[in-house]
């Protein structure tokens, strides 16, 4: 029996497919299956599959494009022990599978492992997501990956194992209107699952403009505010019982906008956080960074990165301590 599952879901990929399979194929481990399952694929797509013969291939198809269902289906029928994600259009270093099933070997306290990513892309063109992946690389360990999770995916979906019971404990990928890779990792980290990060290059991550996350509403800006508010809210609730009501730093448009978000959760913004003096008013206060309430949990929204960078190391250098005191939430 493989002791990895490899799940490998597949829409009109014809340009990077067999690139990728045969990164899979040529691991230095080999003991695993490859469950390819295309989904409302295109006939290149599907003949470029074929070309491809190996024993380790499992193949599904679905005639309507469904990723969830695709990725859910692939786990169901696997058989390993762990099981490693991979997108059809990125790429496996060497030696990734062999660094991952070695680190959960060591480690069983961690139900989860990623590694480092490269970019695939053009970094001027699509400055902010070759920004993300060296965000994502910056951090190392599952402290790091769990005091930034509401910032963004602090990990990269299709470099990750993960435990096969994970997944019976805790549920397979859920449909709506939301990141569903995102989600998960949120619902695993709500549950304690520790998360682990190899220390090298376990994946090429391909950019280009045919990407899903580029072109569905699933993975839009607004869609990840939301099930961000949702898992902090219950974070919040349940380590704070006694409290609902926090501060949120920054006051433009787009972050009362978030803020109803939290609203809708039950939760009541006691005021908002600023650099810039504001004058009294009767609506909801907004005070000077010089001046905040004490014992007031404080979210801040600012999503520009310098600035982000900024608001932490003033709120460290006055005491204020992350995952206690505050969050950070671009």
């Amino acid at each position: 029996m493989p002791e990895v599952s490899i799940i490998l879901p597949v829409w009109n990929a014809e340009e990077y497919i067999q690139e990728c399979i045969n990164s899979i194929l040529n691991q230095s481990y080999q003991n695993f299956e490859l469950i390819i399952v295309t989904n409302g694929s295109n006939v290149p797509t599907l003949q470029a599959i074929e070309q491809i013969k190996d024993k380790r291939i499992i193949r599904f198809h679905f005639d309507q494009p469904d990723l969830i269902k695709a990725v859910n289906k692939a786990i169901t029928e696997s058989s390993g022990r762990y099981i490693s994600r991979i997108d059809s259009d990125d790429i496996m270093t060497l030696h990734r599978l062999q660094l991952q099933v070695d680190f959960l070997k060591q480690n069983p306290d961690f139900a989860i492992v990623s590694g480092e990513i490269q970019y695939l892309g053009d970094q001027l063109k699509n400055r902010g997501y070759f920004l993300h992946v060296n965000w994502l690389n910056q951090l190392k360990t599952h402290e790091d990956i769990f005091l930034n999770r509401f910032v963004d995916s602090p990990v990269a979906n299709p470099s990750l194992m993960v435990r096969k019971e994970v997944f019976e404990r805790f549920g397979l990928y859920k449909d709506g209107p939301f990141p569903e890779d995102y989600e998960i990792v949120l619902r695993w980290l709500e549950n304690n699952m520790k998360i682990g990060k190899i220390p090298e290059d376990v994946l090429q991550w391909r950019d280009h403009s045919g990407r899903l996350t580029r072109n569905n509403d699933r993975y839009s800006v607004e869609s990840f505010y939301k099930i961000k508010a949702k898992y902090f809210t219950k974070w919040f609730l349940k380590h704070f019982p006694s409290k609902n009501e926090i501060l949120v730093w920054g006051t433009g448009k787009s972050v009362r906008r978030k803020s109803r978000y939290l609203s809708d959760h039950g939760l009541k913004i006691a005021g908002y956080i600023d650099v810039k003096p504001h004058p009294s008013s009767n609506q909801t206060p907004v005070y000077h960074y010089l001046s905040i309430p004490k014992n007031i949990f404080i979210l801040s929204f600012v999503s520009d990165r310098k600035g982000r960078v900024e608001i932490f190391n003033f709120l460290t250098k006055n005491g204020y301590q992350p995952g206690i005191d505050f969050y950070m939430m671009s």
